[in-house]
C-alpha cells in the first residue's frame, strides 16, 4: 500500500481558449498490491478518510470485503516501493 496527499483543482467553466478553475482542494491517492499480485488504485477526498485512517493505524486494511495487514515501512523502504513497486517515480 502506497499513500500520498496530492492537491487538485476542477475545471468550474469555461471552454476552448479560457477556463475558470475552483480553489485547491486535497484528494488522497491510494495504491494497493494485493495477495495473488492483484493491483488496485483508487482517489479518496482528504476528508473523507478518518475510518480509513484509524484501521490503517491499527495495521489493517479493509478492502472489496477482503481485511488485509498493514506494515509501516521507513522513509528509505517507502520510497524504493513507490519506486519499484508501483512505478510511480517522484510524481506529483
Amino acid at each position: 500500500m502506497f499513500v500520498r496527499l496530492s492537491r487538485w483543482v476542477a475545471q468550474i467553466g469555461g471552454a476552448l481558449w479560457w477556463r475558470r478553475w475552483s480553489e485547491p482542494f486535497e484528494k488522497v491517492e491510494e495504491y494497493y498490491l494485493l495477495t495473488g499480485d492483484r493491483f488496485a488504485d483508487t482517489v479518496t477526498d482528504a476528508d473523507d478518510l478518518g475510518d480509513e485512517v484509524l484501521d490503517w493505524a491499527s495495521g489493517r486494511l479493509c478492502l472489496a470485503g477482503e481485511t488485509y495487514r498493514v506494515e509501516w515501512l521507513d522513509d528509505d523502504e517507502s520510497t524504493r516501493v513507490r519506486d519499484e513497486v508501483f512505478g510511480l517515480d517522484a510524481q506529483a
